[in-house]
Parts: structure tokens; C-alpha cells; sequence
């Protein structure tokens, strides 16, 4: 994962990298990165869960836009230069693309479903964190953050964006690699306690969409 990352083709990166009271040894391999590269930049916390990790990273965050990358998974070395690119070219402020999942070797092509609308595509299409380049000042001017304490915090999140700006766009690119474990908390065997949070996720959006007028 790290080793995709810092090889980008695109130089421009800041590369958080949030140690979330890990107890594995993950520490030691990301100060060796920290060592080696000085645009990554290591915090090290108690473990809070997803939503509060992905805030603090957000907050240190001095780009201009903001996109994440799963520790399980992995990119492709030109995947940032291609959509920095687009996104300069086109001056937008959200960029989606398509997907590999990898499932025990096998290679799962997957593609966002196409609309005409970009901005309907973008609301309509599953939230994903890893697919999306979104700008900065569109999370602080907005107060935009992750929602702690609930499953399905993308849900309660992503959508948002919606609200705020019509400078959406898509490119059909499949350079980032999903992996899926058996172990990993997407996939475990849990899903009865999640289903009471989608709720919660889906009455945050209500509320933000009713406060704009965008309910329907």
C-alpha cells in the first residue's frame, strides 16, 4: 500500500498517515517511510475508530484536495497524475473512477454507474471514500466530517457533497486496487448490528437535504 503511494508518478503529494492504535508492528514500517520521504508525515493515536481517524487526517491536511487510500489496498503509479490532471484541465471539484477488487486472486473489474448528470451519477453511486478526489475547501467551508461512533459513516457523509457544488465529473479509470478479506471489518459477520446505523446515516442526510431544500 505505502510502496504505491510514495512511487506516484504525480510529486505533489502530502501523504498522511494516521497510526490508529495499531498493534502490529505498523508503526515501525511507517516511520521507516517517514525517514525516507519528506512529504509523508506520521501521526500516531489511541485507536477511536475510522470516522474520528479520518477527521484528524483531514484537519492536518494542507492540500488542496483530498482523497484516502484503505491500508489493505493498493494504487497504481500513475493513478494521481492521470485524475490531477483531469481535474486541473477541467477545474472541477470532485472526481470519481472506477475500481479493481481483488478477492483471493481473482480480479473483479468493477465501474460507478454512468449518468448523463454527474452530479445525480455522484449521489447515486455507492460512497466510497477511495474512489473520490474531493476538494479541501469544500469539507472546511461546508464543516463536513465523518460522523463517530456509527457504521456506515461514508453514507452519512459523502452524499453531502451534492449540497454544495455542481463542478462533479467521472473518468472511467481502474487503477486503484480494493482487496477484500475475509477479516476485514467490511466483511465480517456483523451485519445485523449494522443495519440500526444506516438509519442513523440516512436521518443525517435527511436533515442536511431538508435544511437546502433538496429533499426531493
Amino acid at each position: 500500500c505505502l510502496n504505491s503511494i510514495v512511487n506516484q508518478s504525480y510529486k505533489n503529494l502530502e501523504i498522511l498517515i494516521i497510526n490508529d492504535g495499531s498493534t502490529d508492528g505498523s508503526l515501525n514500517i511507517i516511520k521507516k517511510f517517514e525517514d525516507v520521504y519528506s512529504n509523508v508525515f506520521v501521526y500516531n493515536k489511541e485507536n477511536s475508530g475510522v470516522a474520528d481517524t479520518r477527521n484528524f487526517g483531514i484537519q492536518k491536511a494542507t492540500g488542496d484536495f483530498i482523497t484516502f487510500v484503505d491500508s489493505d489496498d493498493f494504487i497504481e503509479l500513475d493513478l494521481y497524475q492521470i485524475c490531477m490532471d483531469y481535474i486541473e484541465q477541467k477545474n472541477i471539484d470532485i472526481l470519481m473512477f472506477d475500481f479493481i477488487i481483488e478477492n483471493n486472486g481473482k480480479l473483479i473489474k468493477s465501474s460507478v454507474i454512468n449518468y448523463d448528470d454527474k452530479c445525480e451519477m455522484y449521489l447515486k453511486n455507492s460512497p466510497n471514500p477511495w474512489n473520490k478526489i474531493i476538494r479541501k475547501s469544500l469539507w472546511d467551508n461546508n464543516k463536513i466530517f465523518f460522523p463517530k461512533g456509527i457504521w456506515y459513516e461514508d453514507l452519512a457523509t459523502f452524499p453531502l457533497f451534492y449540497l454544495f457544488t455542481n463542478k462533479i465529473d467521472y473518468i472511467p479509470l481502474r487503477k486503484y486496487h480494493y482487496i477484500i478479506r475475509n477479516s476485514s471489518i467490511t466483511h465480517r459477520d456483523i451485519y445485523d448490528i449494522r443495519c440500526k446505523n444506516i438509519i442513523q446515516a440516512l436521518d443525517r442526510l435527511k436533515k442536511y437535504f431538508d435544511k437546502y431544500n433538496k429533499l426531493e
